[in-house]
């Protein structure tokens, strides 16, 4: 399945089921149908293991490193890297069906990972700077399949901005290639400064044979404190 966004062609393949028509603009309620439809935990792009080699310089061995798991549904990213060490997990989640299916599986094993039902774009319930490090795996390229995509995107970093640490870092994992993605990073919705890694594709799904993580970090002004977010 594919969706066309501002003219560009963004393949976005479901995990493990093809629905018809997905309607990703609903919100919670339809968030909530489909993971009580698929409560079985898959992952979008693709799994840890296929993106470890190139998201652990990111991380640079901080295992007390404060991680934040943007639109985390039900990926098993978050279990990996606790399983690695990284305990300091936060997973939000617009749907509150996921959100407690992921806690009670994880609730013996994993007892310190967090679980918070929260919309990306206003998550009041984090304190400025609290994360050193945002991983969004394929949010972004739900977000791209909504209506008023500028707008939403300038709330969305906005509050990604806003939680992370002055040098922390945002890494946002995608089936978009630069050429349709980057302008989505551009100065007037976002002040973070982005480069990009290539990740060969383990599956079909990928229309370019690649998966692509933009790696964001707070742009400096003149005297070396990060840009504030200016609003649309």
């Amino acid at each position: 399945r594919s969706h066309f966004v501002s003219g560009s062609l963004l393949w976005l393949p479901s995990p493990t089921f093809m629905a018809e028509e997905d309607h990703y603009d609903e919100g919670p309620e339809y968030w909530n149908k489909r993971y009580l439809k698929e409560p079985k935990p898959a992952d979008w792009v693709a799994k840890y293991d296929a993106l470890r080699e190139a998201l652990s310089p990111f991380f640079v061995g901080n295992l007390d490193m404060r991680i934040c798991h943007l639109g985390c549904g039900n990926s098993l990213l978050a279990e990996a890297l606790y399983d690695e060490g990284y305990h300091n997990i936060v997973n939000v989640d617009i749907s509150e069906v996921v959100i407690e299916q992921m806690r009670v599986r994880n609730a013996e094993q994993r007892p310190g990972m967090e679980w918070q039902v929260a919309d990306c774009k206003s998550m009041s319930s984090f304190e400025d700077g609290r994360f050193d490090l945002m991983i969004d795996k394929a949010l972004i390229d739900t977000l791209l399949c909504e209506d008023n995509v500028p707008d939403l995107l300038s709330a969305y970093f906005k509050e990604v901005e806003r939680v992370m640490t002055a040098d922390g870092l945002a890494l946002f994992i995608s089936f978009g290639p630069p050429d349709m993605m980057l302008k989505y990073f551009s100065p007037e919705l976002t002040t973070l400064a982005v480069e990009v890694v290539e990740v060969k594709a383990t599956s079909t799904k990928s229309a370019t044979g690649k998966h692509f993580v933009y790696v964001g970090r707070r742009a400096k002004n003149a005297k070396g404190e990060p840009r504030r977010h200016s609003p649309l």
